[in-house]
């Protein structure tokens, strides 16, 4: 069914949504399910994962849509946000949504929605669903954007849960300690239905909850694990093993949970959607996340990005710049939202970078220079400031030598633009 749009590009639509409903992060399900009813999404079309956690929720829906693409099913992903536009957070086999289709399903919504007022996140993912549903997928991955109890993936009959690793992050909305955190997340979770954790050390509340609810749980370290080796290392559960899986392309050793989970979803859903061992092993292998610890050599300059925002994720960055052998400087371009832990967050990598560049953003929740001088005034580091991307890189690459490594981490608004201007 094809509509005359309201707008005939996608920029102008998202335009439209930021200022459709007026609280940017308003949590409850109410609009969106009742918008569902109108749209004729409420009952469930297709298998689905919905994946919830604090780090490595992108990095588990990358490795599970490897899977699923491997095997031969038509997989959908939705995930967020995105790096350089819009279109990526729709995925279906690893293929972004066209403009034309967005447009197309953003006009299907705007029309059978009625008088629900959506938020913008709430508009993307009814817009994943209602595409997925219209191009007839196989199994649909859908990564929860803020917390998990409330944010609107969690508004369909999924069929199982994947919570990754729980930290703090979001705390004016979450809860100031992991406990509070996690009982948000584990609100993704259904009743007798299974649930895998890949968080080794998972929060009191999550484990309470899944009790309360009889949720079938599935557990880093007790019910699957791996095994490091050399050159590769094996995934192992209660009645399988699955032997020499090369290492992720990307990330630290945090990944090999993150795989493992996603390995362990797969199995548990293998009834209804049967994989082998092969196709298991080339989806971990060949997958591929921009952002994540992403490395590129460019004109003997080494450039690593990495959308490292909180303490637990900027720990893994400390990781990895540890384990790199540099001869050069190590150079740090970053920026960070007001509302994050940007104190301890820089802490992790103040060993590891000799030189700091922060870039102030725009937005009502962007950090301003003052912002970081009052956040790190304990540290013995020099920062300068500068007032866009465009004039921290002009000022950088010339100067950045052979051997010199450059580390852009931080908000996504970091991380895209820089990636942007060397083509990539």
């Amino acid at each position: 069914m094809k509509l005359l749009p309201r707008f005939s590009k996608v920029e102008e639509w998202l335009h439209w949504l930021e200022n459709l409903h007026p609280t940017k992060i308003d949590l409850t399900l109410d609009r969106a399910k009742k918008a569902l009813t109108n749209i004729g999404l409420d009952e469930k079309k297709f298998p689905s994962i919905v994946i919830a956690g604090t780090n490595g929720k992108g990095s588990s829906v990358a490795f599970l849509e490897g899977i699923y693409f491997e095997a031969g099913y038509k997989v959908g992903s939705f995930t967020s946000p995105h790096i350089s536009c819009f279109n990526e957070r729709i995925r279906i086999n690893k293929e972004q949504i066209k403009d034309s289709d967005l447009i197309n399903v953003f006009s299907l919504i705007d029309v059978a929605r009625k008088e629900v007022s959506l938020s913008y996140f709430e508009y993307s993912f009814i817009a994943a669903l209602y595409y997925f549903v219209i191009e007839n997928i196989d199994i649909a991955l859908f990564e929860v954007g803020l917390g998990g109890r409330l944010d609107v993936v969690n508004s369909i009959d999924h069929d199982l849960s994947l919570i990754t690793s729980i930290d703090l992050d979001h705390q004016s909305w979450l809860g100031d300690d992991r406990d509070s955190i996690g009982l948000e997340k584990a609100g993704v979770m259904r009743p007798k239905k299974p649930s895998v954790i890949s968080d080794r050390n998972p929060p009191k509340s999550i484990l309470e909850y899944a009790q309360n609810i009889k949720a079938v749980l599935h557990r880093i370290g007790s019910s699957f694990d791996y095994t490091r080796k050399e050159n590769y290392w094996d995934y192992f559960s209660d009645n399988d093993v699955i032997h020499s899986i090369d290492y992720p392309s990307f990330g630290a050793d945090i990944q090999l949970d993150n795989a493992s989970g996603s390995i362990a979803a797969a199995k548990i859903m293998s009834n209804s959607l049967p994989i082998n061992k092969i196709d298991i092993k080339k989806g971990i292998s060949r997958t591929k996340i921009k952002g994540r610890i992403d490395k590129y050599h460019i004109n003997g300059v080494d450039w690593l990005f990495d959308v490292a925002h909180n303490p637990a994720s900027t720990k893994i960055l400390a990781q990895k710049l540890k384990s790199i052998p540099n001869k050069g400087k190590v150079i740090a371009i970053f920026s960070m939202l007001r509302d994050k832990d940007i104190k301890s967050s820089i802490a992790n990598l103040i060993p590891y970078i000799d030189e700091w560049n922060f870039v102030a953003l725009e937005g009502d929740r962007s950090c301003s220079s003052k912002d970081i001088i009052k956040n790190l005034s304990n540290f013995d580091i020099t920062i300068s400031s500068h007032s866009s991307v465009d004039l921290a890189y002009s000022v950088i690459e010339p100067t950045a030598k052979k051997g010199d490594l450059v580390v852009i981490f931080g908000s996504f608004r970091i991380v895209a633009p820089v990636m942007t201007i060397l083509g990539l």
